[in-house]
C-alpha cells in the first residue's frame, strides 16, 4: 500500500469532454514530465492533491488493477481536474464515514474542472488527438441548448476511443459538487457503483438560457454500461437526469440508440432529486431497475425515470414524485408529464417495451399521466398497485397509451380517486386480466377476472410492511384478496419478497396479505352430539376444522353387538409440515369400550388406542398420509371420521 504525497502534476491537455470539443478548446497535450509513482497498484490518499498524483499514476500504469482509497475527508479544488485516461480497471474505495466535497459555486464552462472523477480516453492526450477525433469536421460553436430541443437535434461529435475497461466506486460519499459534474465518464467504460452516497451535487439549471456544459454537469454522468447497486442519491439535480444521465453518449459516441449503454439499478434509493426531463435518471439505452425506491423526485418528463429503451422495473416504489413543477424558466413538456416515461427517441417509442412487475405507485402528482407510453411501444403490466396518485390534466390517466402502443396488464389494481386507469391517443391494444379498476383498461371490466365496478379496492397507506420498499396492502376485506386462482398467477412472489399465493388464491396488486403465523401446539375442540358433547385434542397441530357428527343412520352397520351412543365424530387436522405425525385425545361425558375408525369400507379398530382407567378418554395417534388418514394423501391435512363405542357385554 502506498501513500501519495508528491506535489508535482503531471500537466495534460484538459479537454477531452464534448463540453470542450464544443467550446473549441482542445488542443494538443504540451509535453510534460511525469510525476514519480511508487511500484504499487494501491494508494492511500487523504487531500484533494494526493487524489490527483493517484489518478495519475493509475493512468500510467500499464498492467493490474488500480485502486485507490479515501482515508480522509477532503474537498476537490473548483480548478483542479481529477482526471482518469488509463487502460486498466480502477476501484475508489473509502473508509467508512470519509466524505469528499466539491466547491461552491457557479458553473466553469468546463465539466471537467472541479469535479470528483473525469475518465478519458488515452488517446485523446497527444499532439494529433484533435485530429484524430474531429477529422475533417468543424467544431461546433458554443451556443446555449433550449430545453425543448429534441435531443435528436444536436449533431453528434465523431467516436471517441476505448478507454479504460472499468470504473468501480465502492463505498464513496461524494457532496456539494454544484459547479461541477461529480463523476463524468465519457470514455465509454463501464462503471459500477455499489454503497455509495450522492449528496446535493448538480448545478442550477440557468433559468434563461441552460448551457450545453449543463447537460453533463449531474452527480454521475456515463457513456457507458452503468450499474448501480445499494447506493443513495439524494438532492441531485441537472438539466437531463437529475442524479443520473448516459446521455453523454449521444454526444461522445455515434449516437446510436441500438448500441446505446445500459443503465442497471438494484437496491437503491433516489430522493429529491431534480431536472427539466428524467428527475432522477435518465438512460438511452434499456434501463432495468430492481428493489429501488424513487421519492419525491422533480421533473417534467419523468420525475422519476426517463427511458429512451426499453425499461424493466421489478419490485420497486414510484412515490410522491412530481412532474407537474417545472423548474424555474423551462418550458412544459408535451402530454404533461409523468412519473415514469418510456420515450423513445425522445420523439417515438417504436420497438421500445417496458415491463413492469410488483411494482408500487402511490401519491405521485402527476402532470398527463402516472405511466406514460409513447407511439408503437409495448406495456407488461403485472401484479403492480397504482393509489393516491393524482393529475393535472383531467385527459389523462395512470396509464397514457399513444399511437400504436399495445399493452398487457393483468393481476394490477388502479385504485387513485378520480383518476382514469387507462387512456389512450389514437389505436391502442389493451388486454386485461383480473385487473381491479374503473373500466377504462379493462372495457367495462370484459377482461377474464376483471372487477372493480362500485367497489373500493380498501387499500391502506404507502407503509413498511416488510422488504426493501414501501407498500400499500390490501384490508382484510378487501375485494382484492384472493381474486386471481392459483394458477393464473403469473409471478410466484410479491414486491416484499412473499409467496402468492397465500392460501388458495392470489391477491390483485404489488402485494399479497400473509397468512396468518400460527404456531404448532395443542388444539382443543368439541363436537355436539346427541349423546353428548365429546371434547378433543390434537398435538401438535395448526388447527382443527371441518368438525361435524354423523348420524348412525348414515354410517355403515357397526359390528354386532356394538351401540354408538355419540355416533361418528369427523374432524381435520392441520399439521405443522405435511407427513407429521399427531396425537389425538377424545374425551366423552360416559365410559365407552372402544375406538373405531369409520369408511365406506367399514369398521377398523384403531391400532395402538389406548383407554384411561376410568375408560372415558382414548388417545390415538394419526400420521398425513398414513393408513388411517382418510384423504390417503400427506398434503399438511389428516382427515379422521372416528366412532367410540360400547360393547353390549359393558356393564361400566
Amino acid at each position: 500500500m502506498s501513500t501519495i504525497h508528491s506535489r508535482a502534476r503531471l500537466r495534460r491537455a484538459s479537454l477531452v469532454t464534448a463540453a470542450a470539443l464544443v467550446a473549441g478548446t482542445l488542443s494538443a497535450a504540451p509535453a510534460g514530465a511525469e510525476i514519480p509513482c511508487p511500484d504499487s497498484s494501491e494508494f492511500d490518499v487523504a487531500s484533494a492533491d494526493e487524489y490527483a498524483d493517484a489518478l495519475a499514476c493509475a493512468s500510467q500504469a500499464s498492467e493490474g488493477a488500480q485502486r485507490i482509497t479515501l482515508i480522509d475527508d477532503f474537498s476537490i479544488p473548483a480548478l483542479q481536474r481529477n482526471e482518469y485516461y488509463g487502460t486498466q480497471p480502477l476501484t475508489i474505495t473509502a473508509q467508512p464515514g470519509v466524505v469528499v466535497s466539491g466547491q461552491p459555486g457557479e458553473e466553469m464552462g468546463d465539466p471537467t474542472l472541479g469535479s470528483f472523477l473525469v475518465a478519458l480516453p488515452i488517446e485523446l492526450f497527444g499532439p494529433s488527438a484533435p485530429q484524430e477525433i474531429l477529422g475533417d469536421t468543424e467544431l461546433l460553436d458554443e451556443q446555449p441548448i433550449e430545453p425543448s430541443a429534441s435531443i435528436n437535434e444536436i449533431e453528434p461529435m465523431a467516436e471517441l476511443p476505448a478507454g479504460p475497461g472499468s470504473i468501480t466506486l465502492e463505498n464513496v460519499h461524494l457532496a456539494d459538487f454544484t459547479a461541477s459534474a461529480g463523476v463524468l465518464v465519457a470514455s465509454g467504460a463501464p462503471l459500477h457503483i455499489s454503497g455509495s452516497t450522492f449528496t446535493d451535487n448538480g448545478i442550477a439549471i440557468d433559468e434563461e438560457s441552460p448551457s450545453f456544459e449543463a447537460l453533463f454537469l449531474t452527480a454521475v454522468s456515463a457513456s457507458g454500461d452503468l450499474t448501480i447497486e445499494g447506493s443513495t442519491f439524494t438532492g441531485n439535480s441537472g438539466l437531463y437526469g437529475g442524479a443520473v444521465s448516459n446521455l453523454l453518449y449521444q454526444f461522445a459516441g455515434e449516437g446510436d440508440l441500438d448500441d446505446a449503454p445500459s443503465v442497471s439499478i438494484s437496491d437503491s434509493d433516489f430522493t429529491g432529486n431534480s431536472a427539466y426531463v428524467g428527475g432522477a435518471v435518465i438512460s438511452m439505452g434499456a434501463m432495468t431497475v430492481t428493489d429501488s425506491a424513487f421519492t419525491a423526485n422533480v421533473g417534467t418528463l419523468g420525475s422519476a425515470l426517463l427511458a429512451a429503451s426499453d425499461l424493466t422495473l421489478t419490485g420497486s416504489t414510484i412515490a410522491a414524485n412530481d412532474s407537474v413543477t417545472s423548474p424555474d424558466g423551462l418550458s412544459e413538456v408535451p402530454m404533461g408529464g409523468a412519473a415514469v416515461a418510456l420515450i423513445s427517441d425522445f420523439d417515438s417509442g417504436a420497438g421500445a417495451s417496458a415491463t413492469v412487475v410488483n411494482s408500487t405507485f402511490a401519491d405521485n402528482v402527476n402532470g398527463g399521466a402516472t405511466l406514460l407510453l409513447a407511439e408503437n411501444a409495448e406495456l407488461d403490466l403485472h401484479q403492480s398497485t397504482f393509489v393516491g396518485n393524482t393529475l393535472d390534466d383531467e385527459t389523462g390517466a395512470e396509464v397514457l397509451l399513444l399511437e400504436g402502443t399495445s399493452a398487457t396488464i393483468h393481476g394490477t389494481a388502479f385504485a387513485s380517486a378520480g383518476v382514469a386507469a387507462c387512456a389512450a391517443y389514437g389505436d391502442v391494444a389493451i388486454a386485461t386480466s383480473y385487473v381491479f379498476d374503473d373500466g377504462s383498461c379493462t372495457g367495462d371490466w370484459s377482461g377474464e377476472g376483471d372487477l372493480g365496478d362500485g367497489l373500493d379496492a380498501m387499500l391502506g397507506a404507502l407503509a413498511d410492511n416488510g422488504g426493501s420498499t414501501l407498500t400499500a396492502l390490501p384490508s382484510a376485506d378487501s375485494p382484492l384478496i384472493d381474486a386471481i386462482p392459483a394458477g393464473s398467477l403469473t409471478v410466484d412472489v410479491d414486491q416484499r419478497g412473499v409467496s402468492r399465493p397465500q392460501g388458495g388464491a392470489g391477491d390483485i396488486g404489488a402485494a399479497e396479505v400473509e397468512a396468518p403465523v400460527v404456531e404448532a401446539g395443542t388444539v382443543a375442540f368439541e363436537v355436539s352430539t346427541p349423546g353428548g358433547t365429546l371434547t378433543g385434542t390434537a398435538s401438535p397441530a395448526l388447527a382443527v376444522t371441518g368438525i361435524a357428527w354423523v348420524d348412525v343412520a348414515d354410517l355403515p352397520t357397526p359390528p354386532a353387538g356394538t351401540a354408538l351412543p355419540f355416533g361418528a365424530a369427523t374432524f381435520s387436522v392441520a399439521v405443522p409440515e405435511a407427513g407429521d405425525t399427531v396425537t389425538l385425545t377424545l374425551t366423552a361425558p360416559r365410559p365407552f369400550t372402544s375406538a373405531f375408525k369409520v369408511s365406506d369400507s367399514g369398521w377398523e379398530a384403531i391400532p395402538g388406542a389406548t383407554l384411561s382407567a376410568d375408560r372415558m378418554t382414548v388417545t390415538y395417534t394419526l400420521t398425513d398420509g398414513g393408513e388411517l388418514d382418510e384423504d390417503g394423501a400427506a398434503n399438511g391435512v389428516i382427515v379422521d371420521p372416528v366412532a367410540l363405542a360400547i360393547q353390549a357385554t359393558f356393564t361400566g
